[in-house]
């Protein structure tokens, strides 16, 4: 083979150096892989962001920043309790609380200014006794509270529509000087009420049970009412239900409360039987009918009729705490027609119960592999062709 020319052998040099020198500016000048808009493809989840990397410098920092990144922070409702309590005793119409962890354990801040602190995992005890502690730094005196009686502790809670108009009698008492502290306290019943009928199936509605142990709080720091039933129920409604059973054991034997927290179901079902759906003791009774098997609530709901269970707002709230049909068969035991829907008879009447779905006939149905059409499984059985033996193909041998 000839040799080439210096010249040929310097352009083709010149060539394969341009060449090189394209590639290595197309790849520097492509964008990056992850910095290209990543678009879901249809029925894909949608991409999370990463947790930001934890680095090693250090077995202390590392622990710090692995338990820093794994820490719940206070329940969202005890800070809004404590902007309540600000708004009542101080007067702001919004307060801005943060939590700081530090030293293990939680700095509450109201405005940059810190003013008490909890554990590292605060319970209902530790939230209220804050919150007592933090009216009495205000003043419960700016208040100004009348002399006056309390109402007695054996009054049954405010249900349904009194519910809404004890708060409404008690607003316009306040708001026009009568503050007495049966006024406070009465508040405060009407909002543990007000949260024990909510549902709140998304946990998105955080004002009423905020302000319920704001309420509570400040009737206990200002009179000297236990309010024991309250906290015990409020602490259910919040979700701390071991501390609800630890307050329910200290209350006395035969009420609604005690009897729903410590699930003496006996007691309670005679209260609801008394009650008739028009008190407190109706709704706790359909609460714990949604807590129970299906086959002891099925028992257990047959006992009462709809007109013992009542109609009212806080006993069909909790029915959407059922998980099954429609919430009269659930736990009315039977199927039945509303008044408006027709008489009391079968399901072929309410078609809106009648939940299942029609059995398709055979003529409806789609042979097996294999298997003849369903005209002539009816006819090759032998022996009795009437029937709905024969109609269906069973009872009989194949021919």
């Amino acid at each position: 083979m000839p040799a080439l020319s210096p010249r040929p052998r310097l352009l083709l040099l010149l060539t394969l150096l341009l060449a090189c020198a394209l590639v290595y500016s197309g790849q520097a000048l492509a964008p990056a892989p992850s910095a290209l808009p990543t678009v879901p493809l249809p029925g894909m989840p949608m991409p999370l962001p990463r947790d930001p990397p934890i680095r090693l410098q250090g077995l202390p920092s590392f622990r710090a920043a692995y338990e820093e990144s794994f820490r719940g922070k206070p329940d969202a409702r005890f800070l809004r309790a404590i902007s309540e309590l600000e708004r009542l005793l101080g007067g702001s119409a919004s307060t801005s609380v943060n939590a700081r962890f530090h030293e293990g354990r939680w700095v509450l801040q109201v405005e940059g200014k810190e003013v008490g602190g909890l554990p590292a995992f605060p319970d209902f005890a530790d939230a209220l006794s804050h919150l007592e502690a933090r009216a009495h730094q205000l003043g419960v005196k700016r208040l100004e509270l009348k002399e006056g009686p309390l109402p007695p502790s054996a009054s049954p809670l405010p249900m349904g529509r009194e519910t809404l108009e004890t708060l409404r009698e008690l607003d316009e008492a306040w708001s026009r000087g009568r503050r007495s502290p049966a006024t406070l306290v009465g508040a405060a019943r009407a909002t543990v009420a007000l949260a024990l009928q909510l549902s709140d199936l998304t946990e998105t509605a955080d004002a009423v049970p905020a302000r319920a142990l704001a309420l509570l709080a400040l009737g206990r720091a200002t009179t000297s009412a236990a309010l024991t039933e309250e906290r015990a129920l409020l602490a259910y409604v919040l979700g701390y239900e071991r501390t609800a059973r630890k307050l329910a054991s200290a209350l006395p034997s035969g009420g609604a409360a005690r009897a729903f927290l410590l699930q003496e179901d006996d007691v309670l079902e005679a209260l609801a039987e008394r009650d008739a759906g028009a008190g407190v003791a109706s709704h706790l009774w359909v609460r714990r009918l949604a807590r129970m098997g299906r086959v002891q609530r099925a028992v257990r709901s047959s006992r009462l009729s709809a007109q013992q269970l009542g109609m009212g707002l806080h006993v069909v709230a909790p029915r959407l705490l059922l998980k099954g049909t429609h919430p009269e068969e659930q736990f009315i035991g039977r199927r039945r027609c509303w008044p408006w829907r027709g008489s009391r008879t079968s399901s072929r009447s309410c078609p809106s119960f009648s939940h299942s779905r029609p059995r398709p006939s055979s003529a409806m149905r789609m042979p097996r592999p294999g298997m003849p059409p369903p005209s002539s499984r009816a006819s090759s059985v032998r022996g009795n062709t009437s029937g709905p033996s024969a109609s269906c193909g069973i009872g009989g041998r194949r021919g």
